[in-house]
């Protein structure tokens, strides 16, 4: 892609496009944000809602003062592209920048609305979970009873990379509550689950 992007034009700007997307997924955001500004004028980057949803990405340095500018970005997205498939992203994304800084209920409001507007499954999973670890995180009892079943519906999906370790932390909520069905759910998960990281903690428990 960057030597793609090196020969100029049409497709290197759309190659330059691709690279700055796949840096994004690879959390490399320094090296995102360069190439999307060195793009960022090209019919490429213009192309449906793709400049806008950058935008939401590309405001986030990673520290809790971005949070404005995500919420930002975020809401003048959402203004303008309410059908866009990349929504759920987009809330995913506000909703992980409003856990950083420590709004944890306004987080969780945004990974449920992304579980309402995701597509993907994966996504769903990863939304659902993130709301369950919001939801704790706001430290307010009558929220552990939404994260145990938001993480029970997680665990419950097999083909989710993120079942067992829902799991694990259903189990370590519910020591709250029931610390005998907490006992249970551990043991059966050091019995089932084949991350070696997973099976020790569980039985450490």
């Amino acid at each position: 892609l960057a030597w793609l992007a090196d020969r100029g034009g049409a497709i290197g700007d759309k190659a330059r496009l691709a690279l700055a997307e796949w840096r994004l997924m690879a959390h490399d955001r320094g090296r995102a944000r360069a190439e999307f500004r060195r793009v960022s004028n090209s019919a490429a980057a213009g192309r449906g809602d793709q400049k806008d949803y950058f935008a939401v990405y590309l405001v986030d340095d990673g520290s809790v003062r971005s949070v404005d500018a995500v919420t930002r970005a975020a809401q003048d997205f959402l203004a303008l592209h309410p059908d866009s498939p990349h929504a759920a992203e987009v809330r995913m994304k506000w909703g992980e920048a409003l856990m950083r800084a420590g709004d944890y209920r306004g987080a969780r409001v945004q990974f449920e609305q992304a579980v309402q507007s995701a597509g993907d499954p994966s996504l769903q999973q990863s939304a659902k979970f993130l709301a369950a670890r919001a939801a704790v995180g706001s430290m307010q009892p009558e929220e552990i009873g939404l994260a145990i079943i938001s993480l029970e519906d997680v665990a419950q999906d097999k083909n989710s990379p993120l079942a067992d370790q829902a799991r694990l932390e259903q189990a370590l909520l519910q020591s709250t509550v029931a610390p005998k069905d907490s006992l249970t759910i551990l043991d059966g998960l050091a019995a089932s689950t084949k991350d070696k990281r997973l099976q020790f903690t569980a039985r450490l428990k």
